[in-house]
């Protein structure tokens, strides 16, 4: 079973994948499963709820996106400030970094799968989706359009290799998005522990395939359109 929540971008949309520098930053085309889950949780403590409880539910649920019908990336170059290598100097300095930024549009939908959830669990975590106003960067911001459940995703979700889908669209990009690793703990996402989360053990990075196909593209912009629905 899945929960289906659908989301309308009100703004671009921009996350750096895992392999972006500070001066290189390359976007994702979707929120990770690691952004979602996070989104949920930190929309159960802001609500004063029990954020550690939906951390447990949510943290071996598996994640998928079925992203809007068409994405625009734009390549920008800004003017950033970063900490200088003299420690002497002023306490940051002005330099150039390149960033994306996507122009989404049509709404998206996030499903978490609910396998061996009981009614409470569904039922706490459905209650958080309209709470959630940004995926991501903040400011990336979104408005929750309503919720449904399925007993089985189609072909316009995204795809992460073992998943059993009974047909998958013949054009995919793929992107490596982050998610819980198979270790993670609580103290590892919390943003005021001093503990920091490792890499391939509380997060780990997934090939991921979305169902889109890239249309057209300049030293400016890339189009991509969704090859399902």
């Amino acid at each position: 079973m899945w929960l289906l929540a659908e989301y309308e971008p009100s703004s671009l949309f921009s996350l750096r994948n895992s392999a972006s520098t500070s001066s290189g930053g390359r976007t994702n085309l979707c929120p990770t499963m690691y952004a979602v889950k996070m989104a949920l949780i930190a929309a159960a403590f802001e609500a004063g709820g029990d954020g550690r409880r939906v951390f447990d539910t949510l943290k071996t649920a598996p994640v998928r996106i079925r992203p809007s019908r068409w994405a625009v990336v734009n390549n920008c170059f800004i003017k950033i400030q970063r900490e200088p290598h003299d420690r002497g100097g002023a306490a940051f300095e002005p330099t150039v970094a390149y960033r994306e930024f996507v122009f989404l549009s049509g709404p998206f939908t996030v499903a978490v799968g609910t396998d061996g959830w009981d009614r409470a669990d569904r039922e706490l975590v459905a209650s958080l989706f309209p709470r959630v106003n940004y995926f991501g960067k903040r400011g990336s911001f979104v408005q929750f359009r309503g919720m449904s459940q399925s007993d089985a995703l189609d072909s316009g979700f995204s795809y992460v290799m073992g998943d059993e889908r009974e047909r998958l669209s013949p054009d995919m990009v793929v992107q490596f998005l982050d998610d819980f690793g198979p270790g993670v703990t609580f103290e590892a996402v919390n943003t005021y522990s001093p503990r920091r989360a490792r890499l391939g053990r509380d997060r780990v990075i997934l090939p991921v395939a979305l169902p889109y196909r890239r249309k057209a593209s300049s030293r400016t912009y890339t189009l991509y359109e969704r090859t399902v629905g």
